[in-house]
């Protein structure tokens, strides 16, 4: 019967010697597979909001240095195809405003301004490669971006106190779509601020395919077929303390004389500074070796 003890004690003894040799054999060490070394690909991983401001360009201002700025909003999120490569939709609020007795022409005397979205599919090429280890990154890598996107305008004028809708009033006798395609070009420059954030300062000059974002661009009608508001705000050289120089009745401008001047369609600029965070969460495990 003793003999049976002893050998019960020893089959559990081997048995418990090969669960942990089992167990220690969970913690040896594997060379990485090709898809280990690559490491987890994010999607969808960054979220980004900021300010900044605007300039418009066309025919009440057509020099490049001279600024009216007002300011504007960005919401988007960033999504990776490659480590040096990213997509972002993005949706922009701001501000565009031109007036011809600081950028344009004084005796013409016309003024606008325009609440816009633009809701537009960015594309980023980072010049260094976005690395998924911290200590591995550059703090501050410059990237280069285009954009294609849809602009929604409204261009209105104040007088006497009261902001007017131009669109409306068809003050060049064009019915013209407050829509318009853009489409974009810019630098930036992303800086890391913490492991999961950028701090970003990025600038886009923007090109769209209309001429009247600033209600701006043909001739003036003729005087008779225009009343209330369309023929006080057509036509503002009078009000301005100027006399037109075709005008057939010294206060308004002859009927198919140039209102606008620019061949360039309308375009405007981009300054952003945009904070950017990574919102989803990836497990990331640095190699001890």
């Amino acid at each position: 019967m003793k003999n049976i003890y002893v050998l019960l004690l020893l089959l559990a003894s081997i048995n418990l010697f090969a669960q942990e040799d089992d167990d220690l054999g969970s913690w040896e060490y594997h060379a990485p597979n090709k898809q280990d070394q690559k490491g987890p690909k994010p999607i969808a991983n960054k979220i980004s909001f900021g300010t900044g401001i605007a300039n418009y360009y066309g025919d009440l201002n057509s020099s490049f240095g001279s600024f009216n700025p007002g300011l504007s909003y960005a919401l988007g999120m960033r999504f990776f195809v490659k480590k040096q490569v990213t997509f972002q939709p993005q949706i922009s609020f701001f501000k565009l405003k031109g007036d011809d007795s600081k950028q344009g022409d004084a005796i013409r005397n016309l003024s606008f301004e325009s609440n816009n979205i633009e809701c537009s599919l960015n594309l980023l090429y980072d010049f260094t490669k976005y690395e998924y280890r911290w200590d591995l990154r550059k703090k501050v890598s410059p990237y280069v971006i285009g954009n294609v996107g849809v602009l929604f305008f409204n261009p209105k004028a104040e007088i006497d106190g009261v902001k007017i809708e131009l669109q409306n009033l068809q003050t060049e006798g064009v019915d013209y779509n407050t829509v318009t395609y853009t489409a974009a070009l810019g630098l930036g420059t992303h800086i890391a601020i913490t492991k999961r954030s950028n701090l970003n300062f990025e600038f886009r000059y923007t090109f769209t395919l209309s001429n009247y974002l600033d209600d701006v661009h043909g001739n003036y009608q003729d005087p008779k077929d225009l009343n209330g508001y369309a023929l006080q705000l057509a036509d503002r050289t009078f009000e301005g303390g100027n006399t037109p120089t075709e005008s057939y009745n010294g206060i308004h401008w002859n009927e198919g004389t140039k209102r606008g001047s620019s061949s360039l369609k309308d375009r405007y600029a981009l300054f952003y500074i945009q904070y950017e965070v990574d919102v989803f969460k990836h497990s990331i495990v640095y190699p001890a070796f």
